[in-house]
């Protein structure tokens, strides 16, 4: 396929911006659309939509392309396409915008600034505004002079494309506009704040331990003592014995008597 990059639906072909040709296969005509759609959909900016005479813009999405003809019928004409190049068009705003005339007041409504100066660029009026809304998002994660916040909103407005602004607004600032800001004092409060609670955890978690250790030390203690005093009772109970022996007189060997020879064998009757 050809895809042609176009303004409005009347605007000639040739006047728009070609890309390189591209190739998608797949298995339906969905699979097809999804590969173009991913190729492709960096281009499209929204969808122009008008009602009573006012112009709006709702996100683009790739639903919104089958619906229009229908699965089957799609996969009708992709069958009837077979081996031959097609011209993909592609509009940034979809193809509700048919002639230059509806692009302008399409952008004068929705794309432009509200307020501009005489060479175009968004007026002092917008920018004050951009001010405020970047403070109130950002106000309490940074800090910086007047002239640096312009600057952050300066670079929001630079796209003249306010469809864009909020997004801008909401992602963090550009690498040469946070040279320029500093910490907020909340936001360092709080680190510092996280920091001492962290430290002061860990301080509580070694406090513990050598509780547990002084606990453990004054067991081992006890245990000691209490060994000490088993060793001092077989001391004792030595020393008692070696007394008995001491004092006890034991018969001289010749003197002893067995006494199985002085006892009487008796019959046996039980096996009679």
């Amino acid at each position: 396929m050809q895809p042609i990059v176009k303004a409005t639906v009347g605007e000639r072909d040739s006047s728009g911006d070609s890309l390189d040709p591209f190739v998608a296969g797949g298995t339906s005509f969905q699979d097809i659309l999804e590969k173009i759609w991913d190729q492709f959909s960096f281009h499209v900016k929204g969808r122009a939509v008008t009602s009573d005479g006012a112009w709006a813009v709702e996100p683009a999405a790739i639903d919104s392309l089958v619906q229009v003809h229908g699965v089957q019928n799609w996969n009708a004409w992709l069958q009837s396409m077979h081996d031959k190049t097609v011209t993909l068009l592609i509009y940034d705003y979809g193809v509700g915008l048919g002639r230059k005339q509806d692009r302008q007041a399409f952008q004068k409504d929705c794309i432009l600034p509200a307020e501009t100066d005489r060479a175009g660029a968004a007026a002092e009026v917008t920018l004050r505004e951009v001010v405020g809304r970047l403070q109130d998002l950002w106000g309490a994660t940074y800090t910086g002079e007047a002239v640096v916040w312009r600057m952050w909103a300066t670079e929001v407005v630079r796209s003249q494309d306010r469809t864009a602004w909020e997004d801008k607004k909401r992602a963090p600032p550009p690498l040469r506009v946070l040279r320029l800001l500093s910490a907020a004092h909340s936001r360092i409060q709080e680190h510092l704040d996280d920091l001492n609670h962290s430290t002061q955890i860990a301080l509580d978690c070694v406090n513990a331990s050598i509780a547990g250790s002084m606990e453990l030390r004054r067991d081992w203690e006890a245990y000691g003592h209490r060994l000490e005093s088993f060793e001092t009772m077989l001391q004792s109970r030595k020393a008692q014995i070696e007394s008995l022996l001491h004092y006890m007189p034991l018969p001289a060997i010749e003197e002893l008597v067995d006494p199985l020879q002085n006892m009487e064998n008796l019959e046996d009757f039980e096996h009679q």
